[in-house]
């Protein structure tokens, strides 16, 4: 068999070839791992599409991400994660129902029944946008905040990593140490441990009761 046939042989192979099954397993690469009850590597014009199945755990630069179901494109970088969805890096946990993102940018979305939990802070969302090169989270619809004895509900917060500073944004309302407490903005330093409530800022108090 002269060159030129093997050639056409191993291009027909390659065309032909859709799909490959690896139940159960890994994928491995220089950066990441993904673990899985099932692995299927599809082959596309560029690059490869990997699904997950079951248990999959995907593992990138200090991130763990888990879930029942996962597809993940290893040209573009494009992964989602459904199903009992688990996101963790440092010391926070993330759950919610839906994971969308580029794993070379480091940048996930996190969509629906978000809550997001560490050891003093816990947070409650409809959409959660992750920017790890950027060092924030930003948190959007239906929030609510919790921190030591403050707690509060807004339409927005911004979550610095780096500095430890969250900041909630528009209608903000809750209580600390039981009194209430509004205003159109308010920052919590999470190393400092102190709170500060800017424009239109009102506290409710009672006589003899600290806040």
């Amino acid at each position: 068999m002269n060159k030129n046939k093997i050639f056409l042989i191993c291009g027909v192979i390659i065309l032909f070839t859709v799909y490959m099954s690896i139940s159960p397993g890994a994928v491995k690469s220089s950066e990441g791992e993904i673990d899985a009850d099932e692995i299927t590597i599809n082959l596309l014009e560029a690059g490869e599409e990997v699904i997950a199945k079951g248990n999959v755990l995907i593992t990138y630069n200090g991130f763990k991400m888990k879930g029942d179901f996962s597809k993940f494109n290893t040209f573009t970088d494009r992964i989602t994660m459904e199903d009992n969805l688990k996101f963790e890096f440092n010391n926070y946990i993330i759950y919610g129902d839906y994971l969308k993102g580029k794993l070379d940018t480091e940048n996930f979305e996190i969509i629906d029944n978000v809550r997001i939990i560490s050891e003093d802070l816990e947070m409650e969302a409809g959409l959660l946008v992750f920017d790890n090169k950027k060092g924030e989270v930003n948190l959007q619809k239906d929030i609510k905040i919790v921190y030591k004895d403050f707690a509060a509900s807004s339409d927005q917060v911004i979550y610095n990593i780096t500095d430890e500073l969250v900041t909630l944004k528009g209608n903000v309302s809750g209580t600390r140490n039981g009194q209430g407490f509004s205003a159109e903005k308010v920052l919590i330093n999470l190393i400092e441990e102190n709170i500060n409530l800017k424009g239109k800022a009102t506290l409710k108090f009672r006589d003899g009761e600290g806040f």
